[in-house]
């Protein structure tokens, strides 16, 4: 994975005549400049679908990953979302990989994620390695297609991304965004062990 796979466009018309709540539009509005998840257009949909009411949470088992209704639900800022190849890693029967990816936003308003490949052989053109960590970068680098070397990757974690992504961990165990179990999962810990995450309650969560 790249930054420019993780990033992809969501696009929805939702006409207002349709929505029983006005105040749909103003949420979607907002959203818009929030970190969404693909896994957010399921429930959206499903909302839209079944008068403008659907909540994952109340349908899910335990420890599964879900997205959000997008027009009920005002992102916050400081959102995580948790991406990895779980479907399709059990296509890929020749060369079975495992890709992780925690994003989230920092104080300036940029995005970050940081994620991990493990696979049989190396992905030698974006100079990825079979079993190693990443931190993406999003924003301006990933507008830069003309220059071929330009990844909008580092495999070095800095201080101030450690911070960031320990915050991420810190809201993930403890926002009621996503369902119970996922805080303490192994895909969870993988990214714990990683930044080496503490309890210390600390961390302001937003929501």
């Amino acid at each position: 994975l790249n930054s420019n796979i993780l990033h992809t466009a969501h696009y929805i018309y939702y006409p207002k005549h349709l929505m029983p709540n006005p105040a749909s539009a103003d949420i979607m509005r907002k959203n818009t400049q929030q970190l969404t998840h693909t896994l957010d257009m399921h429930p959206t949909i499903s909302s839209i679908l079944h008068g403008g009411y659907y909540n994952p949470l109340e349908v899910v088992p335990e420890g599964c990953i879900t997205g959000v209704d997008l027009t009920t639900i005002p992102i916050p800022d400081d959102r995580v979302v948790i991406s990895w190849n779980h479907v399709s890693s059990y296509s890929l029967t020749k060369l079975p990989a495992q890709f992780w990816g925690l994003s989230t936003r920092d104080s300036s308003g940029k995005d970050w994620s940081l994620y991990h490949r493990y696979a049989k052989s190396k992905h030698a053109a974006i100079k990825q390695g079979k079993n190693d960590w990443y931190v993406l970068e999003y924003g301006e680098c990933t507008r830069n297609t003309k220059d071929l070397k330009n990844y909008c990757s580092s495999d070095k974690l800095s201080k101030s991304q450690t911070e960031l992504f320990q915050h991420a961990v810190e809201w993930v165990k403890h926002t009621p965004m996503l369902k119970e179990g996922i805080g303490d999962s192994k895909l969870v810990k993988k990214f714990v062990d990683k930044v080496k995450w503490k309890e210390t309650g600390e961390y302001d969560i937003m929501s």
